[in-house]
This record gives structure tokens, sequence and C-alpha cells, in this order.
């Protein structure tokens, strides 16, 4: 016995090597009745008693694995023997064994069903309907939602090949959202997989290629061509699917996955699409989304975001803090998501955007929200150490950056979208956004990208921004500025705004910058009790001190100093009784004179003439 089953293993062996090197114009000849029978035996050995032998069973998966690959004939004979319906059973089988881990017979021998099933339907439209008909939605959806990685790509790539060519049956997955959220889910993480390869360093690629039984990334194969994604992009090229599988995602009884909140598929369904459009930069960019799947989804992009802008800010606040339930977000998910998706297709597919006037409408709202947005989260810089809330994480954390790029995206070349731009005045709003934010990556180029987008041969958007750019005309609250002794004056010029203190009129009897009051006096005591003499004129003093001197006014709009003339002390009476006083100071009751600087000047310069004369008096009284 035991020789007898070490033959068929070495056998079995050389067959599987023979199968997977031949041509495959050559399978068909060792696809003999014999092969098909022996191989059907083994299939059926699942007894416990019998487990010994259950690498023979694995070795006949892989003959004919083999066998099917690209030979249309073998196929066709699989299925009509009943071999398929063997494999489809096994597969069921090996799914439900509770001993099925990571590197088990039971995970190796589902691997090894889905695979012979896989190959059977490439290019045979007879095993298609087959697996159609038979293991549709139950069969597949749990393949395809299976957490080893080899099975999910095999059985996306069944999936794949009953579809592809028979628009009834993409309208049937389209409306089964287990089905689209299981393969959203596969799509999802081909597309994680690959960006975390490009953010990688070089080589880092070959050292993640494994993957188990338990791992949700794919292999290193699918980093280059998924099946996933290949049929979630049938549902965006057709007409209206891709807005057919969006509202199935979205209905009540949609199913989803434990803990996961009720538009997370929705969401991650939205970001394959933009994945597929070229969003990212990753994905190729030549699918293309149709106008009724645009404005369909439009409207539910519209619905989400006015209701966003329903919002307060502690509403807001609510949603973005950590640790949040995740129905606290919504809709704000999806509105990102859409949002992003229409500034990708504005980008990729300016023919799609322009069919749809659903699009241009959103502009409108998009601004709307940004404007409370800038109100809930003002932009922040680390550098400004300003106390601040938790960082936001999630859908918040670089909105307005995904919002300022539709709109920077959509009024390209675009008169509509410049109109609806301008008329819901978020342009302003856009302006405000032309600054760094650390929650907003890139939130400054995209802003000015964004108006240059809306001024390009727009003069309605040209004069907006230049009936901004002009300087103010008047003081909201000049009562106020005028109750406490200021003023303001507009440059006209330069736009600058300066404040300063209030300067009473000329004609008051005091001259420009004094204060109305009786004018200080001055004295002088003496032997003729005659004043000082004044400075001949012509002469060099009269042009510092001369009343005829013409004022110098400060520059325009800047702010006047308050001086006020400190008085001197009376000089100590010399011998002989001769006396001089000096200038006296104003009436006690009185406020003391301010002073322009060009006057303070003449003043002090007058004063020290007077403090001279007197004491050449002194000096003459005393007889010296």
């Amino acid at each position: 016995m035991g020789g007898a089953l070490h033959e068929l293993a070495m056998s079995l062996a050389n067959a599987v090597r023979a199968s997977r090197e031949c041509e495959p114009a050559a399978r068909t000849g060792l696809c003999t009745p014999d092969v098909v029978s022996g191989c059907r035996t083994l299939l059926r050995l699942r007894d416990a008693e019998l487990r010994a032998l259950w690498p023979l069973a694995l070795d006949a998966l892989r003959l004919l694995r083999n066998l099917c690959a690209q030979v249309p004939a073998v196929q066709t004979r699989l299925l009509r023997e009943g071999m398929l319906g063997e494999v489809a059973g096994l597969l069921v089988w090996a799914r439900a064994q509770p001993d099925r881990l990571p590197g088990s017979e039971c995970a190796l021998a589902a691997r090894l069903c889905v695979q012979v099933v896989g190959n059977s339907v490439v290019g045979n439209p007879t095993v298609a309907g087959w697996l159609w008909g038979a293991h549709f939605p139950g069969l597949l959806v749990a393949l395809v939602a299976d957490a080893d990685a080899s099975v999910q790509s095999c059985a996306c790539m069944c999936l794949f090949n009953c579809i592809h060519a028979d628009n009834e049956r993409q309208r049937t997955l389209a409306r089964c959202p287990e089905v689209v959220a299981a393969l959203t889910l596969s799509a999802d993480g081909v597309i994680g997989a690959r960006r975390n390869i490009r953010a990688e360093p070089s080589g880092a690629r070959a050292s993640g290629a494994a993957s188990d039984a338990n791992s949700q990334c794919p292999r290193e194969s699918e980093l280059d061509f998924s099946w996933a994604l290949a049929s979630v992009d049938v549902l965006l090229r057709s007409s209206d699917l891709a807005a057919v599988a969006l509202a199935s995602l979205r209905a009540p009884a949609a199913a989803r996955e434990p803990g996961e909140a009720p538009e997370a598929a929705a969401v991650r369904f939205l970001g394959v699409l933009d994945f597929l459009l070229g969003g990212d930069g990753a994905g190729k960019g030549a699918c293309t989304l149709h106008t009724d799947s645009v404005a369909a989804i439009g409207e539910e992009c519209a619905a989400a975001l006015c209701a966003v802008e329903q919002w307060t800010a502690e509403r807001y606040a609510r949603a973005v803090a950590p640790g949040a339930d995740l129905s606290e977000a919504e809709p704000l998910p999806f509105a990102r998501a859409a949002v992003r998706l229409f500034g990708t297709l504005a980008m990729h597919d300016r023919a799609a955007m322009g069919g749809a006037a659903r699009v241009h409408e959103l502009v409108s709202k998009v601004g709307a929200v940004l404007t409370k947005l800038l109100m809930w989260a003002p932009p922040v810089l680390a550098k400004d150490a300003r106390p601040r809330a938790a960082a936001p994480g999630g859908a918040a954390l670089g909105l307005k950056s995904v919002l300022v790029r539709f709109l920077a995206n959509v009024t390209f070349a675009d008169p509509e979208a410049q109109r609806a731009l301008r008329e819901s005045e978020a342009l302003n709003t856009v302006l405000s956004c032309c600054r760094d934010d650390d929650d907003n990556q890139q939130l400054r180029e995209w802003a000015l990208f964004a108006v240059r987008n809306a001024c390009d041969n727009c003069a309605e958007n040209q004069e907006v921004i230049r009936q901004i750019e002009r300087v103010p005309r008047q003081v909201a609250n000049e009562e106020e500025l005028e109750a406490v002794g200021m003023e303001v004056k507009i440059d006209r010029l330069s736009g600058r705004v300066r404040v300063r203190s209030r300067v009473p009129d000329e004609g008051d009897g005091t001259g420009p910058g004094l204060v109305p009051g009786p004018a200080p006096a001055a004295q002088a005591a003496g032997a003729n009790d005659e004043a000082p003499p004044l400075p001949s004129p012509g002469s060099r003093d009269e042009l510092l001190d001369s009343p005829r001197a013409p004022d110098v006014e400060p520059a325009r709009g800047e702010a006047t100093l308050a001086l006020v003339s400190v008085p001197h002390p009376p000089l100590p009476p010399a011998a002989g009784g001769v006396s001089v006083a000096g200038m006296q100071d104003a009436a006690p009751d009185q406020p003391p004179p301010r002073l322009r600087p060009a006057r303070f000047v003449r003043s002090a310069m007058c004063a020290v003439f007077l403090a001279a004369a007197a004491h050449s008096l002194l000096r003459r009284g005393s007889g010296r």
C-alpha cells in the first residue's frame, strides 16, 4: 500500500510539472478521462481517517489548475463532467473548517480551488454563465470578502469575467450592495498598498511581497494590476451604474462591516472612483464618469453639503473630536469624498463636467461650507504658538484644501463656474485661504491657483478683486474715535490708515497745535523796565524764531507729538536789587499748552535768548 501511494504521489508531481511547462495546446492531450476520474476520487478524501492522503488531493488540484489555463476545451470538459462542481463543493468545505489557519492544508486547499475556478472562467462564457447562475451572490460575495488576499484576487477575477461583457449582470451587481462593498474593500486595499509602496524607498517592495491567510494586503502582482479595480472600472464606464452602485451602498438596508459607520462603504467607493480617474497621480486617468452618473452623484453631494452648512460650531467640534463616534461626522466624510471626486473629474475630464450643470451649482455650496470652516477652524500655524484644540482627524484633516482644490479645477476655462463663484461671494472666501495652514497642506497654493483660474478671461471677477483692493473711504465708528479725541487719516495713494490725536482748527487765537487759552506772559524787571530786544530783521535768529517763519508741518497722516513747554526757574537776585524773572507759567486752572515740534524749538530758542539778555543786564547793573 505504501509503495503504491508513493508511486501515485510521484506520478502526480510529474504531471503537475509537465502541465505547468507545456504549451496550452498540449494540455488537451493530458486531460484524459482517467486523469479526470482520478482527480475526482482524490478530491473526495475529506474524512478524518483519510487525512494522511490529503497531500495527494492538493496535487490533484494543482494539476486541474494547470490543465484548464487558457484551454477552453479542457474548461468545458471539466464543467460537463462535473469536476468544477466538485471543486466548488471542496472550496465550501475547506472554508468552513475550524483549522483553516495560515499555512494549513485547508487554507491551501481553498486557494487552489478558487484558482481552478478562476482559470476555468477566463475566456469561456459557458463556464462564466454557470458560475454566475450557481454561485452569485452567495459564494462569490464570500470569496471577494475573504481574508486571504490570494482568494480575494482570484474571486475578483472570476467576477470580472462574469460581468465584463454582460450589461444585465453589471446592473445586477451594481444593485447588490454586498458585492459592491466587498469589491470596494478589496480595491481599497490594493490602493493603500500601492500608495505605501510609492511612499517607501526603493527596494521595499520586494520585502513586503508575501501575504498570508489573515492579511488584507494583496499580493505583489496586484500592485501592478488588480481584478478588483478592473471590476469597479466596469461599473465606472457604464452609463449610470456608478451612481446606481453608490445609491445601493447608501441605502439604509446596505450590509456593513461590524462597527463600521453607515456611509463608510459609500465613501470608500468614491475613493476608488477617484483613484481610477487619476486623483492622486497613481491611477491611469484613462477612465471617465458618464454624465448621468455625474449628475446623480452631484445631487447627493449637494444634499450632503447643505446638511454640513446647517451645522453649528459645537456640532463641528463634536464631529472632528478625537475618538468621536463615526456616525457623528456624517455626512461630512461623504461630502469630502464627493467633492474630491469632482475636483479630479474637472481636472481630467472637462467634457463630463461641462455636460453636468448640477456640478456648477456645487460651487456656491462648496463656497458656503468653506466660509463656515474658516470660522469654525481658522488657519493654524505651529509658529503662531496660539492655544488650539486637538488636531482634527479623519474627514476634517485637509478638508479646506479639498474644497479649494475643487474650486480651482472647476473654474478653469469655465465661464459658468466663474460666474457661480462670483455670484455666491465665494471669491472673497478663496482669497482668505491664501495663507499656510498646518492642518491643510497646500491650501495656499490651491487658493492662489483658484484665484488665477477664476479671473482668467473674466473681467467681472477681476473687477470684484479690484474693488477689494481699493482703499477704505470712511470710518465706521467715527463717533467713538471723536469721543476719545482721536481721528483717522486715510492715505488715498498708499491705502494706509493712520490714527492720531485730534488737532483743533486754526482761527481760535492759538494757532495750529495749541489748545485755546490765555497766552503765557513774559515780564522783565530792570532799571529801564524794558523787554529784551528782539533780533534784528534779516538776522540768523529770525529764521529760527521769527513770527513770519512758516510752520514746519509733520508728514502727512503721521501722529503729532503733544509737548509741553517747561518754564525756567527765576534767577537769584543780584547785588543792587535787580532781578530778572523767566517766562511765567500759564494760569493754574488752564491746561498747559501743547506745541508742535517746530514751535517748541522756536520757544526754546526764544527762552535761551531771553536768558542771555537777562544775564547781560545783571552784569551791567553790578558794574562788572
